[in-house]
């Protein structure tokens, strides 16, 4: 049962990249892990509307301690069933340092023992740069993966992506480079060139302590569209992320935003409640920052 371990700052595309590499392995047994730091999924969402054998690992990093366990026993739990593929996507702060230590508990209770075929980082070539200098555990994903994919090339100029091509060469100079638009690329050709990387085993950085502040806003009542759009716009330059389904008098709709970036669309299922999961950038003040720009734009009831 071979294992794939997916890595990528918040917002970069994974969820894009493992929709791609379940579509193009429909006709393989896969199984996939999904790690939110929120304590709602919302990627599993997206994923499960296909039909995929999925498990959840929510509030916290699955290399953390707050919830390594759970993770152990998950991968424990999926050696049980006759995949061909696992595949695991970490939440967007995962320090990966520690896998082969987590994998060595899990072969020593699991039904089977994986054959781990490496990590692939996704790359969001807007922001890697300035995030790198912010976030160690950027430079842990890069170091502990074979390749890299570097995605949203179409909005980004050429300069900067050999920049990010000759940093991400510095950090791990054995790391295959794939540059995508939408993380589109033959992912068959790309787990077969995956291996696992010679470097040694770490103590993860991710800890309880360290832990982005994360709040999921939710709400009975239908949110005006409009209100929507504005209070997005005014709290997103606090966030590293938020993502989520609102329940408007349009319908309902998936928000999707990545510091400037924002997308709101249509979702085609009716049966999702308001949950819209925010990513702290500005650690707990982004408290005031949500709850005065709600009630200035929505004045609507809401639970935090």
């Amino acid at each position: 049962m071979k294992l794939v371990l997916i890595t990528g700052f918040l917002g970069s595309g994974k969820t894009t990249f493992l929709t791609n590499l379940l579509r193009d392995f429909k006709d393989e047994k896969v199984g996939v892990i999904m790690n939110e730091f929120g304590e709602k999924g919302i990627d599993g969402t997206l994923i499960q509307k296909n039909g995929i054998d999925l498990m959840e690992l929510n509030n916290g990093s699955i290399f953390c301690a707050c919830i390594k366990d759970n993770f152990i026993k998950a991968l424990a739990e999926m050696t049980r069933y006759d995949f061909e593929y696992v595949i695991v996507e970490a939440s967007g702060l995962a320090d990966p340092s520690n896998i082969e230590t987590i994998l060595g508990s899990v072969n020593k209770i699991a039904e089977k023992e994986y054959d781990y075929s490496g990590s692939v980082c996704i790359v969001d070539s807007l922001y890697f740069l300035q995030q790198l200098q912010l976030l160690p555990a950027l430079t842990r994903q890069i170091q502990y993966s074979s390749s890299a994919i570097v995605n949203k090339t179409d909005l980004q100029s050429k300069d900067k992506i050999n920049e990010i091509e000759v940093k991400l060469l510095e950090l791990n100079n054995n790391i295959n480079i794939y540059k995508t638009v939408y993380c589109d690329t033959d992912i068959k050709e790309l787990l077969d060139n995956l291996s696992p990387v010679d470097y040694e085993s770490q103590d993860t950085t991710n800890t309880r302590e360290n832990r982005p502040k994360t709040l999921v806003l939710k709400t009975d009542e239908t949110v005006d569209y409009k209100g929507l759009s504005n209070f997005i716009d005014d709290v997103k330059d606090s966030t590293f992320r938020m993502k989520g389904f609102v329940n408007t008098e349009k319908g309902l709709f998936e928000v999707s935003a990545v510091n400037s970036q924002l997308r709101i669309s249509p979702w085609d299922k009716s049966d999702e409640d308001t949950n819209l999961v925010i990513i702290s950038s500005v650690g707990i003040k982004i408290i005031s920052v949500v709850t005065n720009s709600w009630r200035k734009h929505l004045n609507i009831p809401i639970s935090i």
